[in-house]
């Protein structure tokens, strides 16, 4: 009876454990991975997690910038990366590699953001097309 118990108690407790690192888990693949590119083309996805998974995304990482062009229309100075100033220098690096290869993805899901603001609702839905159009009708009338 005594063995029983004692194995019951040490799979709880396992199965505590691996539900608290499950969760661990996601939020270092939030820091990771961009998951929020595949959140905002998902209609039924929750805002609230995907703002979590972008800020998360973007919490240690170099923004990219607003603008790519200066005043007079000429692309900004791109530092020349040697192999040794890679060396050197690799978070630096890396931030800016990261930076720009998802410049285009930030304003995207930026826009969104905006866009579908209004639609939120308390729980984190985001309100269908349908539900929109019926909005928008009624507000007319």
């Amino acid at each position: 009876m005594k063995t029983i118990f004692i194995t019951m108690c040490m799979v709880s407790s396992c199965l505590a454990l691996h539900a608290q690192q499950k969760t661990n888990i996601q939020k270092l693949n939030y820091h990771k991975n961009p998951y929020w590119i595949q959140m905002i083309a998902d209609p039924s996805v929750n805002y609230f997690e995907a703002v979590k998974a972008f800020g998360e995304f973007w919490k240690k990482r170099k923004v990219p910038a607003e603008n790519d062009f200066i005043v007079d229309g000429k692309p900004p100075q791109e530092k020349k990366w040697t192999a040794l100033r890679k060396l050197l220098h690799h978070k630096e690096y890396n931030d800016e590699k990261t930076a720009e290869q998802y410049s285009f993805e930030y304003k995207r899901f930026k826009h969104w953001q905006i866009m579908v603001q209004p639609f939120v609702q308390p729980d984190g839905r985001i309100l269908s097309a349908e539900e929109q159009l019926e909005i928008w009708k009624h507000q007319r009338q």
